[in-house]
């Protein structure tokens, strides 16, 4: 697994694998599970031989064959199979109720196999033993033509082979491989030579005749759906004649319109919501978990936002165990008045559908391409959030079908590298760490899980005029992962009308769409900071003191694909390319929350280079 979790990180005293959690075995719950009724199982195995694809199918075809003659020893023999996959130790995670302790260890690497420890000398030997050995421990039952998996002592790599030859010493086991190695790298047994005779072939050698194209048929067009004249209206329109009747089978065309065009606010800390008067946004959004519900409550009479002025952002992660608790909060904000609401699983619709209440869909349904994003319309939904990821290519697809200003993309925010259902902010003594290739992040508290995010944020505010040129009226600016401070939001909310250059941040995963070359350094005259891992930031910016915004050059009057800068006759012309420098702040715990008395501010990490 390549997976941003299975990575290795460093922090100020040590260095692990914070965030690589144990794999999931449910094989012995498999008669629980066909007694339920499940008539399928999933059996996850990215970039993995087919050797190990054939032990873990066979041990669960063999359990659900032979579990009802005799579970005891189906069981047995079906868990001593999958003791030769070679991967990491194992655990149920929340299956039976609750987390199951400890399944995260930073000292487990994050690959899979079984560790030889690492290389603790290279050494050549004269004669008939030519090459390159790697002594490592002695392991029994290694032997020539089983397969290792080298990982690079720094994390800068892994790569795969064979053992040519075992040389056993006093002083330990040489390996000679047909793979380049160097001391102090890690090695792991990934697959013995008697378990790749194990499995047969089945496929042909020539596989050419399964690449040839199927066929010239295209795949049937998917189209928006149509309007059905029976749906909200933008706000402040004049009512039909005649009234109108709410339908259960709504056609969302004309709900972009519910959804006003301009600049939209996310924040995770219903304090924060003070914070957005300095700039007012068409609307403000707020997470809703268990703590930003209490919090929501207990400040109702003074929140500036409420009704139709706040939407309610769902949590992607939603339990069985959650399901009372939301319908509840969501039956009591309905009951006061809350129409708009942000949904991030599926799960989410049977709560809402139907309800009178206006919906967008959020960057976790992942809705890269038409036919998801128009099945999400279908089912109830009035405007759709793009993913993080999604490029500038993906965009413009995705708006040949679904009009512009039923879009709401993401132009600035700290988006999470990943999130894990376990309270780490808090079981960790660190906050600031970095990766192998110097890059800074920040561990802080999700709800009742933790998330990873970048100490960089992600910038789209200088592309806002042009993609009002190709249609788009909503933007939104999210500050979910972090305690908002005035002095930053007014100016990136500037940024955003303006179309104003951010230098301190970054393009996340849009370097495919988005990215320009030119855009890679700040403009000439705007502020610089000392390149590399740790730089400190300028005391203005650690401090979180409103920076006057600096004039950059200015863009071409042409962007990259084509589409004219210039303004619409009666605007102001956005004044592109400008750079301003963003005031420094930390994302932070989602939960407002008094600070421990014996703790102390973690220091912000300067911006990485590159």
């Amino acid at each position: 697994c390549a997976q941003a979790c299975r990575r290795l990180y460093s922090n100020d005293r040590e260095t692990g694998y914070y965030f690589s959690p144990d794999d999931l075995e449910l094989i012995a719950r498999v008669p629980d599970l066909a007694e339920a009724g499940v008539s399928a199982l999933k059996i996850e195995g990215r970039m993995k031989s087919s050797e190990y694809v054939g032990t873990v199918v066979g041990a669960y075809r063999y359990m659900i064959d032979n579990y009802r003659l005799d579970p005891e020893r189906a069981l047995a023999k079906a868990q001593a199979m999958l003791r030769s996959d070679f991967a990491r130790r194992k655990t149920t995670y929340w299956f039976e109720g609750t987390a199951a302790p400890d399944f995260i260890r930073p000292d487990q690497a994050g690959g899979t196999g079984i560790p030889l420890g690492r290389i603790r000398e290279v050494r050549a030997f004269e004669g008939k033993l030519e090459g390159r050995w790697a002594l490592v421990n002695t392991f029994e039952g290694i032997a020539e033509g089983d397969s290792v998996r080298v990982h690079r002592a720094d994390d800068s790599g892994r790569e795969t082979g064979k053992v040519k030859e075992v040389l056993r010493k006093p002083e330990g086991m040489y390996l000679r491989l047909e793979l380049p190695f160097r001391q102090n790298d890690q090695i792991y047994l990934i697959q013995t030579r008697s378990m790749a005779r194990r499995y047969k072939t089945v496929l042909p050698s020539n596989l050419e005749r399964f690449r040839r194209f199927p066929s010239y048929d295209s795949a049937p067009r998917v189209e928006f759906p149509k309007p059905s004249g029976d749906l909200p209206r933008r706000e402040g329109a004049p009512a039909p004649r005649g009234g109108r009747q709410a339908s259960a089978a709504r056609t969302p065309a004309p709900q972009a319109e519910v959804f006003p065009p301009g600049i939209y606010a996310l924040v995770g800390r219903a304090a924060d919501l003070h914070v957005l008067l300095a700039a007012r946004p068409v609307k403000a959004a707020l997470r809703l978990n268990r703590g930003t519900a209490a919090d929501l409550r207990a400040e109702e009479s003074k929140v500036p936002f409420k009704r139709d002025s706040l939407i309610l952002w769902l949590d992607p992660f939603f339990s069985e165990s959650d399901a009372e608790w939301l319908s509840a909060e969501l039956d009591y904000w309905i009951s006061r008045g809350q129409r708009y609401f942000v949904i991030n699983n599926l799960g989410h619709l049977n709560l809402l559908k139907n309800r009178g209440v206006v919906l967008a869909a959020g960057p976790w349904l992942y809705a890269f391409n038409v036919r998801a994003a128009v099945f999400l319309f279908e089912n109830g939904v009035d405007c759709l959030i793009p993913p993080h990821e999604i490029s500038k290519q993906a965009l413009q697809k995705l708006a040949e079908v679904i009009p512009p200003r039923a879009i709401m993309p993401l132009v600035f925010s700290f988006p999470p590298l990943f999130t894990i259902r376990s309270d780490l902010a808090s079981e960790y003594r660190f906050r600031n760490f970095t990766d192998k290739e110097g890059t800074a992040y920040e561990l802080v508290k999700d709800g009742t899980g933790s998330a990873v995010v970048p100490s960089r944020p992600m910038s789209l505010t200088d592309r806002v005029p042009f993609l009002q040129k190709d249609g788009f009226e909503k933007f939104l600016l999210d500050f979910g992962h972090m305690e908002l401070a005035k002095p930053m939001y007014k100016q990136v909310f500037q940024a955003a009308r303006e179309g104003i250059v951010l230098p301190e941040t970054g393009r996340f995963n849009w370097k495919s769409g988005f990215w320009n070359p030119d855009e890679a350094s700040p403009p000439r005259d705007a502020p610089k900071e000392t390149p590399g891992r740790g730089a400190e930031r300028s005391s203005e910016a650690r401090h979180g003191s409103a920076a006057r915004p600096r004039r950059g050059t200015r863009e071409s009057s042409k962007d990259r694909d084509g589409s004219r800068n210039g303004p619409k006759r009666g605007e102001a012309g956005p004044k592109a390319g400008t750079a301003t420098r963003i005031p420094g702040t930390r994302p932070a715990s989602t939960r407002s929350r008094k600070p421990d008395p014996g703790s102390r501010p973690a220091r912000r990490r300067g911006s990485p280079t590159g």
